[in-house]
């Protein structure tokens, strides 16, 4: 979530020259991650289908585990919510998002003259 990661940043700012892992508290796979996603969204989740890596062909090879720890931020006051509350804050983020465009569009709306 952007707000967590602006968080992170300013406290990297605050520690020059100390590298700084920000992820979340969770440590998910992929295909864990789209299934959040899909099911915080709304979305058919059987539509998401695992598989392994080593069956995927790539242009360059590819870690197996992507994850971080990110304990050296959070020891220094790093504080990421979760991956449901992160999707659940820009699913909000969306709808108000969504709301303004509407409501702009519907303002600015002129009435044909005949």
């Amino acid at each position: 979530y952007v707000d967590d990661v602006a968080a992170g940043l300013l406290l990297a700012l605050d520690h020059p020259g100390t590298l700084l892992h920000l992820g979340g508290p969770e440590r998910l796979s992929r295909y864990e991650f789209g299934v959040k996603m899909a099911e915080v969204f709304g979305l058919d989740i059987h539509l998401i289908q695992s598989c392994r890596q080593a069956d995927v062909t790539m242009a360059a090879p590819r870690p197996r585990d992507v994850s971080v720890n990110s304990q050296r931020a959070m020891d220094l006051g790093y504080s990421p919510r979760g991956i449901d509350d992160g999707l659940k804050a820009i699913g909000h983020s969306i709808a108000i998002l969504k709301k303004g465009i509407r409501d702009s569009l519907l303002r600015n709306r002129q009435p044909t003259s005949s």
